[in-house]
């Protein structure tokens, strides 16, 4: 009897070994009672029997290693609140309208209609993890057969009393209710551009977090009753964008929308962190990205340009316009030429015109280095065709050295306009100020300059633009071995959000 005691006590010694995360390793996920992580959700098929007009989407749930979840947490950890979308894109249009609405009520508005999502549909399990959802809602009489419905499924997971995480998921699946094919889609942003900065995007406490599933809600149809703002999803996401630069921020009426329980998001604030006519760094790599170029709206153009009244005409040099219908007659996706009424051209970045020549540094040599050194830097300018430019030409043109590499303790910079030519075409700088004799390691010499350029428009109006190089950077060794800076950024990320990420007045 002792002896079968003392074997129950090792055993449960050595169970008590093993830390709890570490089950996986020696028992299958299927017989662990440990919450699994994560949450997924599939939809598989959706119809609209024609007898009741409610929705039926069949869906999957499942955790981060692909096991089914119990949606009521009673067999798996966690309960999974789901939330149920439907919208379809009306014959001749081409954005969504939600079926799935709700009645809110503003000071401005007064009582408004918002597409929404509902919950209180009817569930079938199929499986474990399987569900079919039948929709409250029901359709109209005459709702289009033949138009692309689309069914979006947004999704928590609560597990913060295990590990600490409130899990999300979502998916969206197009049909046609009369069994066709679906060729009429909404892709005009995608994730990935959307990620470029915010990764990963989300929006609503966190629960939302893809373009498919904002587009079903944030429609045309749907407006903020307290603010009288639309949040219909092109106007809203170029308004937050543009933020503290549009015109009615500037001239003093802040850009607000009232949210969940009266929560105001004020984005007057918001600077967008590069420059607001690149268009194609959120219209990149859907379908219809180049929507902003081939489909000029009223709608997309006013959220911008929030000081045009599309009405009356004012600030619109075609006048009043009722409709969409002439915008393309002037405002043509491309002519070919810069800064003229074409999409393309009225959006043309000054700097980034075809008209600007470039500047480019190159640092051939470093000379005279050691402790007490009048440090020399031997050095070329070009612009993008190769043609030299001479540093006299340069507006502004500084060298600077500083270091050491380890953590860099003294700068010193100088204007280098005055560089004399070599023989072989380049030019020689060389500083007033020595290398500090008591200087030990590895020191840094860059370039920094600009050249002002002036660019004409099909109108004749000149514009000076401030043509700067990138700057370039040599590491040399005033003691001991070349050891260069540590690399902690590079510079491909800045540049990911800030296109051309540029400092102390773009040098």
């Amino acid at each position: 009897m002792r002896k079968t005691i003392k074997l129950i006590s090792i055993a449960i010694g050595a169970l008590s070994f093993f830390m709890l995360s570490d089950l996986g390793g020696w028992i299958g996920a299927q017989e662990q009672t440990l919450p699994r992580p994560g949450l997924n959700v599939q939809i598989l098929d959706a119809t609209i029997p024609e007898d009741t007009r409610q929705p039926v989407v069949t869906f999957r749930i499942t955790d981060e290693r692909g096991m089914p979840l119990d949606k009521d947490g009673i067999l798996t950890e966690g309960v999974v609140r789901l939330r149920f979308i439907i919208a379809r894109i009306k014959p001749g249009e081409d954005q969504y309208t939600a079926y799935t609405v709700r009645q809110q009520t503003g000071d401005v508005l007064g009582t408004v209609e918002q597409a929404s999502f509902e919950t209180d549909g009817t569930f079938e399990q199929i499986e474990p993890g399987t569900y079919r959802y039948t929709f409250r809602t029901v359709l109209p009489e005459d709702f289009e057969r033949s138009a692309t419905h689309t069914v979006g499924i947004y999704a928590d997971r609560d597990l913060t009393h295990f590990d600490g995480r409130d899990y999300v998921g979502q998916d969206t699946f197009d049909f046609v209710p009369d069994g066709s094919d679906v060729e009429v889609v909404r892709d005009v942003v995608t994730d990935a551009a959307c990620n470029q900065c915010h990764n990963p995007l989300q929006a609503h406490g966190g629960f939302r977090r893809t373009v498919a599933l904002c587009v079903l809600c944030h429609t045309p149809q749907t407006a903020d009753p307290d603010t009288g703002n639309t949040v219909d999803f092109k106007v809203m996401i170029h308004k937050i964008h543009r933020g503290a630069d549009l015109p009615s921020v500037k001239a003093g009426r802040p850009y607000q929308i009232v949210g969940f329980r009266g929560h105001v998001a004020d984005f007057s604030t918001v600077e967008f962190p590069r420059d607001i006519r690149n268009c194609q760094t959120c219209h990149m790599g859907g379908t219809q990205s180049a929507h902003y170029l081939t489909e000029p709206s009223r709608a997309a153009c006013g959220s911008c340009h929030d000081d045009v009244n599309f009405q009356t005409g004012e600030n619109h040099l075609g006048g009043p316009q009722p409709n969409d219908n002439a915008c393309q007659f002037c405002h043509q996706p491309t002519s070919g030429q810069e800064f003229d009424i074409s999409v393309a051209g009225a959006h043309v970045i000054p700097s980034k015109s075809r008209q600007v020549p470039g500047v480019n540094f190159e640092i051939v040599d470093v000379q005279n280095t050691n402790p007490g050194d009048h440090l020399t830097v031997v050095f070329n300018i070009k612009d993008d065709a190769g043609n030299p430019i001479a540093p006299e030409e340069m507006d502004f043109l500084r060298a600077t050295f500083g270091g050491p590499t380890t953590d860099y303790a003294g700068w010193y910079n100088e204007d280098a306009r005055a560089a004399t030519p070599t023989d072989d075409g380049n030019f020689s700088f060389t500083f007033t100020t020595p290398i500090p004799s008591n200087a030990t390691g590895t020191y840094t010499v860059g370039l920094e300059g600009f050249r002002n350029v002036d660019i004409i428009t099909p109108l004749g109006e000149k514009i000076t633009v401030r043509d700067s190089g990138d700057n370039v950077v040599r590491s040399f060794a005033v003691t001991g071995d070349l050891v260069p800076r540590r690399r902690v950024v590079d510079i491909a990320k800045c540049n990911a959000c800030h296109d051309r990420l540029s400092l102390h007045g773009s040098i």
